[in-house]
């Protein structure tokens, strides 16, 4: 399991809520890996997070949103 820092990229404010764009890099071994984001703030809505990756071969198996 490797901890992924990221910085946020871009932020959009609408009237009731707000969109933040989240940004990282890792170099994984090939086969399984695990990253874990945290520091996330504890009002996140769990069912509005999206994952994504790119790279040779890159497959995203799963995400999952779990309180510390």
């Amino acid at each position: 399991m490797s901890d992924l820092n990221t910085s946020i990229t871009a932020v959009t404010v609408y009237a009731d809520r707000a969109r933040v764009t989240r940004s990282g890099k890792a170099r994984l071994a090939p086969g399984a890996n695990t990253l874990v984001l945290s520091g996330l703030p504890t009002s996140l809505d769990a069912d509005s997070v999206r994952v994504k990756g790119r790279g040779a071969g890159a497959r995203i198996a799963g995400s999952e949103v779990a309180a510390a």
